[in-house]
C-alpha cells in the first residue's frame, strides 16, 4: 500500500526553465502567507487496483475476517480431531496416506497409489517426515507416525493423519482469504467479508478442508488462478498472461479436473488481447497467438514438473474410473447438471438461503454489465464470477461419466461471492429509506444472515462430529464382532412403561428390524440369548437394576465371554451404552457348535429368529 506522506517532491526539469514563482494563497493573515514558502506539490501517483482495494479495507473488516477464519478453523479442527485414521467417513484418505508412508519409510517420491499428483501429498508428506525425524531424536510418543503394531498398508498413526489434515485446513483458510480479497477488489470490503463468511460456513467446504484429499488444494489454486485473471484483465500484458498460464498449470496439478478452467483462460486471453491498442484484427490475432502459445507452454511446464509420474497417474485413473463406472453407473451430461442443481441448495453444500442469494447475485452482476460508470476491465473481471460456474460446469458435465459430490467443491467460492454481491446490493437499497429505518433494516438482515450461516455450520458439525450412540454401536459391532446385520437385545430395566428410544438418523435404520427390547432380567435365559448376537445395556442407570442384569447375564454365559465397551459421553449423542458382546455358541444336532456371525444362511448354521420375533418389533 502506498502512503502519500512518503512521496518525495518531483525535481524540476532543467530543460523547461525556471519554475514559476509560488503564489501566496489568499488568507486572513497575508504576512504569514508571505513569510512561509510553499512546498512543491507532488505529482499524482497512480495506484494499482489492488492498492486501491487495500486502502478501502478498514480495521473492522480485518477483525471480521479474522473472526471468520477462527470460526472455520475451529470447526475444521473439531472434525479433524474426532475422526479416526482408517474409518469410512474419510475412506479415500488411506490411499494418499500410503504415499506419505512410503515417503517416510523408503524416502521415495513415487506414489504407492497415484491417481493424484505429487503436489497433492508432498506437503503433507514433508510435515509427517519432519514429525518422524523429531520422533527419532526425542522419542516423544505423540510424534510417532508409524504404528509398529499395524499391518501394511495401514501403517500411519492417528497423529500422522491429524498432521496431514492440518495442511488441508491451511489450504481452506487461505481460500477464505482469497475470496475476501476477490470480493474486496471487484466490489467492496463488505462484499469480501460476507463472501468469506458464506464460504466458511458451507458444510462441504469444512469437510473438504479436513479430508486428506486434494479438494482443498484445488479450491485454493482455482481462486489463485482467478485472481491472476483479474490482474490480467486490469492491465493486459504478456507478463501477466504468463502468470495466468502458471495458475492454470498449478490448478491442473492440484487435481486433474482443475484443467477444466482451460476454456475460461482462453476467453480471458481473447478479452485481454482486445483491450490492448492497437485493436486491428491482425494485431489482435498476432498478440493472442503469441501470448496464448507462451502461456500454454508455461502451464504445461508447471504441470509436468510438478507431476513427474503422469503415466502412472493415468494408469491409476483408468482403474478408478472403471471402478466408479461399475458402482455408480454411467451418467449423462444432463444427469450431472440436474443432480448438481438439486444438491447445491441442500444444507450439505450452501443451504437454500445462500443458494437463492447467489442466483440473485448472478442477475445483479449481469445487470451491471450495462453500467456506464465501470470500466470494461472491471465489468469483465466481475463477469468471471458467473462465467466460471457456467464454463467449469459445462466441461465437467461433458467429461465426467458419473456424478460425484466432491466435484462441486470449486463452485462454492463463486456462489458465495455472488451471494455476497446480492446482500451488499440489498444493503445499498436500504440507503434510500429514512436513515433510522434503512440502518435498522440493513443491520437486521445482516445479523439474520450471520446467524443462519453460523447455525448451518454448527448443526452440520454437531451432526457429523458427535455421532448418535447407535452409530457408535453399529461401528463397534462391525469392527469388533465383524457383524453386518447383528441381532440386538436392548435391556432397559424394569419400568412401569417402556421408554421411547430415539434412533440415530443414519445408522439406526440398519438396526431397526433387528432390535428387541427387554424389561425383565429373568428374560435373559440361555434360550433367548442364543437368538441374539449382542446385548446392549443403557449406560445412564446403575444400582440394583444393573446388578440384576449382570447377574442374570453371567448366570447364562461364561464370565470370560462378556466384554464391556464404554462409549465416550463427550463424543456420543443419546444415552450412551455398555456394549456387552460375546461369541455365542449354538447347540445344533445337524451343524454342531458354531459362532453366530450375523448371517441367516441356513446352509451355514441355524441363526434364525423365532416366529414371534416379527421384523420391526419394538415395544
Amino acid at each position: 500500500m502506498v502512503d502519500d506522506s512518503t512521496l518525495k517532491p518531483a525535481a524540476p526539469d532543467p530543460s523547461v526553465g525556471d519554475p514559476p514563482a509560488p503564489v501566496a494563497p489568499t488568507s486572513l493573515a497575508p504576512e504569514i502567507a508571505e513569510a512561509t514558502p510553499s512546498a512543491p506539490t507532488p505529482p499524482p501517483t497512480r495506484l494499482t487496483p489492488g492498492q486501491l482495494a487495500a486502502r478501502r479495507v478498514g480495521l473492522h473488516h480485518r477483525l471480521a475476517l479474522g473472526a471468520i477464519l477462527l470460526f472455520h478453523a475451529a470447526l475444521a479442527l473439531w472434525m479433524a480431531a474426532l475422526r479416526g485414521p482408517y474409518e469410512g467417513y474419510f475412506y479415500d484418505e488411506q490411499f494418499n496416506m500410503e504415499n506419505v508412508v512410503q515417503l517416510v519409510t523408503t524416502h521415495r517420491l513415487e506414489p504407492a497409489n497415484g491417481w493424484y499428483s505429487l503436489l497433492s501429498y508432498l506437503p503433507q508428506g514433508l510435515v509427517v517426515v519432519a514429525m518422524d525425524e523429531l520422533h527419532q531424536r526425542t522419542h516423544l510418543e505423540f510424534l510417532r507416525v508409524i504404528d509398529p503394531e499395524a499391518k501394511p498398508p495401514l501403517l500411519a498413526t492417528y497423529n500422522a493423519f491429524l498432521a496431514a489434515r492440518m495442511v488441508g485446513i491451511v489450504y481452506g483458510s487461505l481460500s477464505l482469504i482469497l475470496v475476501f480479497w476477490l470480493g474486496t477488489r471487484l466490489f467492496s470490503p463488505a462484499t469480501g467479508v460476507l463472501a468469506a463468511l458464506a464460504l466458511a460456513v458451507s458444510p462441504w467446504q469444512i469437510r473438504s478442508s479436513v479430508e486428506f484429499k486434494p479438494d482443498s488444494l484445488l479450491m485454493f489454486t482455482t481462486l489463485l488462478a482467478i485472481l491472476l485473471m483479474v490482474r490480467f484483465l486490469e492491465e493486459p500484458s504478456l507478463r501477466r498472461y504468463l502468470w495466468v498460464g502458471f495458475g492454470l498449470g498449478l490448478t491442473a496439478t492440484a487435481k486433474l479436473n482443475g484443467s477444466f478452467i482451460g476454456p475460461l483462460v482462453a476467453l480471458v486471453g481473447i478479452a485481454g488481447a482486445l483491450l490492448v491498442a492497437p485493436r486491428s484484427w491482425r494485431e489482435v490475432a498476432r498478440r493472442l497467438a503469441f501470448w496464448g502459445g507462451l502461456a500454454a507452454l508455461v502451464a504445461a511446464a508447471v504441470f509436468f514438473i510438478t507431476t513427474p509420474y503422469f503415466k502412472l497417474m493415468l494408469f491409476f485413473m483408468g482403474r478408478i474410473d472403471r471402478f466408479y463406472g461399475q458402482r455408480a453407473g454411467i451418467s449423462s451430461p444432463l444427469d450431472v447438471v440436474q443432480q448438481a442443481i438439486a444438491d447445491m441448495p441442500t444444507a450439505v453444500f450452501l443451504g437454500p438461503v445462500i443458494w437463492g442469494l447467489a442466483l440473485l447475485g448472478a442477475l445483479i452482476v449481469l445487470g451491471r454489465l450495462f453500467e456506464h460508470s465501470a470500466s470494461p476491465a472491471v465489468k469483465l473481471s466481475r463477469l468471471l464470477l458467473v462465467l466460471f460456474p457456467l464454463v467449469y460446469g459445462t466441461v465437467l458435465a461433458l467429461t465426467m461419466r458419473y456424478y460425484k459430490h466432491n466435484n462441486l467443491v470449486q463452485f462454492l467460492p463463486f456462489l458465495a461471492l455472488l451471494a455476497a454481491v446480492a446482500l451488499t446490493t440489498l444493503g445499498g437499497l436500504s440507503e434510500r429509506l429514512p436513515r433510522w429505518l434503512g440502518r435498522g433494516a440493513a443491520t437486521l438482515v445482516t445479523l439474520a444472515f450471520v446467524a443462519h450461516s453460523g447455525m448451518l455450520a454448527l448443526r452440520f458439525s454437531y451432526d457429523e462430529n458427535v455421532p448418535h450412540d447407535w452409530q457408535v454401536l453399529t461401528s463397534k459391532l462391525r469392527h469388533y464382532a465383524k457383524l453386518d446385520s447383528p441381532r440386538v437385545v436392548v435391556y432397559e430395566g424394569t419400568y412401569e412403561t417402556l421408554p421411547i428410544y430415539k434412533f440415530g438418523r443414519r445408522d439406526g435404520a440398519e438396526l431397526w428390524p433387528s432390535v428387541r427390547w427387554l424389561d425383565d432380567a429373568s428374560a435373559l435365559e440361555r434360550a433367548r440369548l442364543d437368538l441374539a448376537d449382542v446385548v446392549v445395556l443403557r449406560k445412564d442407570w446403575s444400582g440394583p437394576q444393573r446388578q440384576a442384569f449382570e447377574q442374570a447375564l453371567l448366570a447364562a454365559v461364561p464370565p470370560e465371554a462378556v466384554v464391556h465397551i464404554e462409549a465416550n459421553p463427550l463424543r456420543v449423542r443419546g444415552h450412551g451404552f455398555t456394549l456387552i458382546f460375546h461369541q455365542w455358541r449354538f447347540r445344533d444336532d445337524g451343524v454342531g457348535e458354531l459362532s453366530c456371525r450375523g448371517t441367516e444362511d441356513p446352509a451355514f448354521f441355524r441363526c434364525r429368529l423365532p416366529a414371534d420375533f416379527r421384523p420391526g418389533e419394538v415395544a
